[in-house]
């Protein structure tokens, strides 16, 4: 399978103002983790990234996800859930399931790198209280990976951009920064 890198030169993405990177976050219901990293992302960088999110199933978003959101100053309420067939014919640079059940169930996007999140399910607590505050942390923690993310595609490709003036990359060498800073190996291990 070929990364996106592979193909597409650096400054065509970054130094393009309608080339952007395609990412798919894909949840099990498109109700909790995906629309919030969906929002997260075009909130931070929607200069580089154009960002959609699906569900294996489509459920509608959860008061706890809009609430926690709303927080922030990021509105979901309205917010017109996808199932994942709304976006198999959709091109995709990035893939990234955010839980067991859509890494196990992501088809297969051609040309897409996949990439998972593994975060906790904050449905699990009984006590509302609980379940409020760890919808919070689940904010928190997507919020987290979703910069060093960004961070990480944008200055990695500007940072060859300027050492290598629009070359094409193997995809080796993209595979030894891309997604394994120090920090996010360790934030993917939690």
């Amino acid at each position: 399978m070929a990364s996106f890198r592979q193909t597409k030169s650096y400054s065509e993405v970054f130094q393009s103002p309608t080339m952007k990177i395609q990412v798919l976050f894909l949840c099990a219901t498109n109700g909790v983790q995906s629309p919030m990293a969906e929002a997260l992302l075009k909130r931070l960088d929607s200069a580089h990234f154009d960002v959609t999110s699906a569900g294996i199933d489509c459920v509608d978003m959860h008061p706890h996800a809009i609430e926690v959101m709303k927080e922030i100053g990021v509105d979901l309420e309205g917010r017109v859930p996808k199932a994942m067939h709304d976006v198999l014919n959709l091109r995709f640079d990035i893939v990234i399931t955010l839980c067991d059940r859509a890494r196990v169930a992501c088809p297969k996007f051609p040309r897409a790198e996949l990439v998972h999140w593994r975060f906790d399910d904050p449905l699990g607590a009984m006590d509302d209280i609980k379940r409020k505050r760890l919808f919070q942390l689940l904010r928190e923690e997507i919020a987290q990976r979703v910069r060093l993310f960004a961070l990480v595609q944008v200055r990695f490709a500007q940072s060859k951009n300027t050492q290598h003036n629009d070359q094409q990359f193997p995809c080796e060498i993209v595979h030894t920064v891309r997604y394994a800073p120090p920090v996010a190996v360790a934030i993917a291990r939690r």
